[in-house]
Formats: structure tokens, sequence, C-alpha cells
């Protein structure tokens, strides 16, 4: 059997999930044809409602978001989101994601590893969890 130049090896990859009109990129405008989000919904599923938070962050008495952060042991600092009210987990996760840190609940406040305190304000801003 004589043998195959690297060069002569084809591979079969599957196609992409998703098509790219490579003219339309030159043209400065790629458009994707693929709608991934119409494909995987439930058809009796309700609409999803965009923009209203199932948790709240009660701001202080001078109207600032209720962010600080406090050095722990070790010389290492946390940020602590406090007076959250309704699904604390869903914004714990949400946070951790946008900051890529881990952290945690405890009663009613949030705790994040690292000094995030203008991110995290910047966030609550944002995304309207601030009430």
């Amino acid at each position: 059997m004589p043998k195959q130049k690297k060069s002569e090896i084809v591979i079969d990859k599957p196609a992409p999930r998703h098509s790219l009109d490579f003219a339309a990129l030159f043209d400065g405008q790629p458009s994707f044809n693929h709608d991934s989000a119409s494909e995987n919904q439930h058809p009796n599923a309700a609409p999803a409602v965009v923009g209203v938070a199932a948790c709240k962050v009660k701001r202080t008495k001078k109207g600032n978001p209720p962010v600080e952060v406090r050095s722990v042991f070790g010389g290492r600092k946390i940020t602590i989101v406090s007076n959250v009210s309704g699904d604390a987990k869903e914004l714990l996760g949400n946070l951790k994601k946008a900051l890529g840190t881990g952290g945690e609940i405890k009663s009613s406040s949030i705790e994040l590893q690292g000094d995030h305190e203008r991110k995290v304000k910047e966030y609550l801003l944002k995304n309207s969890y601030l009430h």
C-alpha cells in the first residue's frame, strides 16, 4: 500500500449549525441565517419577559446601591451586595457569570470574591435590579 501525503488526506467535518453569508462579510454586514431561539422554544410556551428582574436590591437611605468591599482573613477582599430580596440565587448566578468570579448567598446579602464594587454597581443599574 503506497503512503499518502498529509495534503491528500481528506477529513469530513460536520456542517456548521449556522450558515454565514461570506458575500455579506465583505460588505461589512455579516448575516446569520440560523435562528436557534425559535427552534428550541416549545410551541405552547409563554413568551419570555425581558427586562423584569425576579430579584430586587433595595437602595440605601442615601439612594446609593448597597455594595461595599471588605477585607477578610489573609488580605483578600470580598464584595458584598446587601438588601437582596426575591430570587437571590438568580442574581448571584448572573453576577458570577458577568464578573467571572465565585460567590455565595449569606442571609439577605450576596458575597462575591474579589474587589468588584464598581462593576457590580454598574451591573445592578444597567439590569434594573435596584428599586
